[in-house]
């Protein structure tokens, strides 16, 4: 899963070497804060996910992962039985439990696993996880960063 940035020139504008180069150079750190938006939406995770920036090249980039986990909290899952793998029975914190992560929010908190002792049973019936939107908010918010990024960067060129 990533998201994929291109800055949109008009057709007819020529750009020098220099301007080129500006671009790219406006492109490569708006993806490193797209990765700085991505890292936040996992800084209180057990589970470390790496976020790779690839790019840029040809006026293109982008931010991704393949971390299965970030996959299912992002994009959210189906209702889902689970069953033991390798035992008898499932074990796991009881109590209302809270989420690290909200949809649409680019951040993650403590969360909590609940407090009311241990549960055993050998199926849980897993009403599913609503999709967080990581990527789409992360999209939103890297358009106007991209943007003024781009614009910055034509305009720096064009003087002299």
């Amino acid at each position: 899963m990533s998201i994929t940035l291109r800055p949109i020139i008009p057709a007819k504008m020529t750009m020098s070497a220099k301007t080129v180069a500006a671009v790219d150079k406006a492109l490569a750190a708006t993806l490193k804060t797209g990765a700085g938006y991505f890292k936040t939406t996992t800084s209180t995770w057990k589970t470390k996910v790496n976020f790779v920036v690839d790019g840029p090249e040809g006026g293109r980039g982008a931010v991704g992962t393949d971390s299965d986990i970030y996959g299912y909290v992002a994009r959210g899952t189906r209702p889902h039985l689970i069953t033991p793998k390798n035992a008898s029975v499932l074990a796991f914190p009881g109590g209302q439990s809270s989420p690290k992560t909200n949809p649409g929010i680019l951040g993650s908190r403590r969360g909590s696993n609940g407090g009311g002792g241990t549960v055993f049973t050998s199926v849980v019936h897993h009403p599913g996880t609503k999709a967080r939107g990581f990527e789409e908010a992360v999209a939103k918010r890297l358009q106007k960063v991209l943007e003024t990024n781009v614009t910055a960067a034509i305009l720096s060129t064009l003087g002299g």
